[in-house]
């Protein structure tokens, strides 16, 4: 049986450990781990995840989009591939407001109409944050996120 310690090859435990627990927005760091064998598209022999996908669904809140845009751009992770039964790459970017990360995740190819972890699609759930935002007053704005998907509406 497979355990926790041995899902990945150790280069690769320690990129995810460095993505999700360990200044996950050290762009030099994660590099460097790359350099030394790590592969963020390496795939858990647990539950099939790759590594990019657990880091960003562990940890997306703590990892820069400066990390997150050079493994996009150098490492090429499917964004449109839904790993486990949680949220797509680009849903996880909208639910955290990162704006900036969910425009450049379109410009290489995330669908916007895929659908997501509640069976909705992307642009809808960046409207349902609105709504919830703007009805609780959170003050958290959404506005910018919902503008950005109007143009894949038309």
């Amino acid at each position: 049986m497979i355990s926790k310690d041995n899902e990945f090859t150790f280069p690769n435990r320690q990129l995810l450990g460095r993505l999700t627990y360990n200044k996950a927005s050290d762009l030099e760091a994660v590099k460097e781990l790359i350099a030394k064998g790590g592969d963020i598209n390496a795939k858990s022999l647990i539950d099939g995840e790759t590594i990019f996908y657990k880091a960003l669904d562990i940890n997306i809140e703590e990892i820069s989009d400066e990390v997150i845009i050079y493994l996009i751009e150098n490492y090429q992770p499917n964004l449109n591939e839904n790993q486990g039964d949680d949220m797509i790459p680009l849903e996880m970017a909208v639910m955290d407001n990162r704006v900036n990360l969910v425009r450049f995740m379109l410009s290489k190819g995330a669908d916007p109409f895929m659908v997501g972890e509640e069976g909705l699609n992307i642009i809808e759930i960046a409207r349902g944050e609105k709504t919830y935002h703007d009805i609780h007053k959170t003050g958290i704005d959404y506005n910018e996120m919902v503008e950005l998907f109007e143009s894949f509406e038309k």
